[in-house]
């Protein structure tokens, strides 16, 4: 494809420009509320909290992400300022890899700047700004490893930093990782096919890393537990019984089937031509169809929204097959303003998992809860981060079991029924607090 990076210093602007334009448009999304918006903000902010506090983390998870938002909260001393600074720089980077992707396939510098454009603006991913923040960031990981994988004549250093960025998308997110193994198993298909002597390698990468991340799982399940996802994947798709809670809408599979379509065009026609450079095409084609199989499993949804990633690079590949640089600003142009209703519409969806009448009420609640109580609030998990993240308190979903306990606080929505025998402190706009002695 390419045989080393050639940037210049016109790239470095055009990143930059894009960069900073997009952060500041990510920042003043995320901070449009006086709450932050995304389902999972506050398991973020409440992840940051306990590592300035203590050090560690307080829920299993990847750590990486975590400890880069730790980081900047450290910084600008606030936990909300540093999770919205961090998740709009993040997010931000995360597609810079891809626009060195596409200048050095295509050696153009429209096609490279229209699948940054579509990655930063596409509705799929801004459904994941400050909420999917480590699937979003690991992303960034994905297009390092795609830089060096299609570069030709590679190197012993390129085959590291391949295994180094695979090992940090592991760190990072599940889907991540999972999705560079499956690049690298779309290129070990093409290179065996062709027989071309790279497969060996790049499959001992993947095997590799799996074996590794398997024993980081054995040995810390705390920072590896993600990989229970996988087992989980696995066992939905080998079951026979109905695993889906929310069926995607089929306008989800409309990016994916498009690119899966066009990929297929583009592959025949360089066959035709006798162009056998196709393991960047093919590639992105087994990445796109293991995203739009509709397989029996509530990921489906979460494959769906990464459809974003094929779709854009096969359309910035299609925009450097066009010869005259005006058709071929013409034609970006129009493919970066056709999904500009459902961007906008998207945008418009962008908001907290709570109003300010919630809000208020956990403050108020929290100023009568005693230290080293317990709270059981059986609301959902995402109302519970909220609550867990306001009163600065454990939560429990239901009432623990914990000898010598004698005082419990409950908190219940407003048209929900209060415990027996429970006495009422407070009544909010949606939230009762009751304390009840046992």
């Amino acid at each position: 494809m390419y045989s080393g990076l050639r940037l210049k210093k016109i790239d470095f602007l055009i990143i930059t420009i894009i960069l900073v334009s997009a952060i500041y448009i990510y920042y003043h999304l995320i901070d449009r509320d006086p709450l932050v918006i995304g389902v999972d903000a506050p398991y973020y902010m409440i992840q940051v909290r306990e590592i300035l506090r203590s050090g560690s983390m307080k829920y299993g998870d990847p750590p990486l992400t975590f400890y880069i938002l730790y980081a900047i909260a450290y910084v600008v001393n606030d936990i909300r300022l540093g999770f919205i600074i961090g998740a709009s720089i993040l997010a931000a980077s995360a597609s810079i890899p891809f626009y060195i992707l596409i200048k050095e396939v295509t050696g153009k510098y429209i096609p490279a700047i229209t699948t940054i454009l579509l990655i930063l603006y596409s509705p799929l991913y801004l459904r994941m700004l400050a909420d999917f923040v480590k699937n979003q960031f690991g992303i960034v990981f994905i297009g390092l490893v795609m830089i060096y994988l299609f570069k030709d004549g590679k190197t012993s250093r390129d085959y590291i930093l391949i295994f180094l960025f695979t090992l940090l998308a592991g760190l990072t997110h599940i889907l991540d990782f999972a999705l560079i193994l499956i690049i690298l198993g779309g290129y070990t298909l093409i290179s065996l096919l062709g027989r071309d002597r790279e497969w060996r390698m790049v499959l001992l990468i993947a095997i590799v890393s799996i074996t590794i991340y398997y024993v980081g799982y054995l040995l810390n399940p705390f920072y590896f537990g993600d990989l229970n996802r996988g087992f989980g994947f696995i066992s939905d798709i080998t079951s026979s019984e109905e695993n889906i809670r929310r069926t995607p809408s089929i306008t989800m599979y409309i990016p994916g089937i498009t690119a899966l379509f066009l990929s297929i065009i583009l592959i025949g026609y360089k066959l035709y031509k006798n162009d056998y450079n196709i393991k960047f095409l093919f590639s992105i084609a087994i990445l796109d169809l293991f995203l739009i199989i509709p397989w029996n499993s509530n990921w489906v949804y979460r494959f769906l929204i990464m459809t974003f990633l094929p779709s854009s690079l096969i359309l910035g590949y299609i925009v450097s097959l066009v010869e005259n640089r005006f058709n071929m600003l013409l034609i970006s142009l129009v493919i970066f303003t056709m999904p500009i209703s459902n961007t906008l519409m998207t945008i418009n969806h962008l908001h907290p998992t709570i109003n300010m009448l919630e809000y208020n009420d956990f403050t108020a609640i929290g100023n009568m809860i005693e230290s080293n109580s317990i709270i059981v609030f059986k609301e959902s998990l995402i109302k519970r981060y909220w609550a867990e993240y306001i009163l600065n308190h454990e939560i429990y979903s239901r009432i623990p079991h914990i000898p010598g306990l004698s005082t419990i606080y409950i908190i219940v929505r407003n048209d929900g029924i209060g415990p027996p025998h429970a006495k009422l402190l407070y009544h909010g706009s949606v939230y009762s607090l009751y304390i009840l002695k046992i």
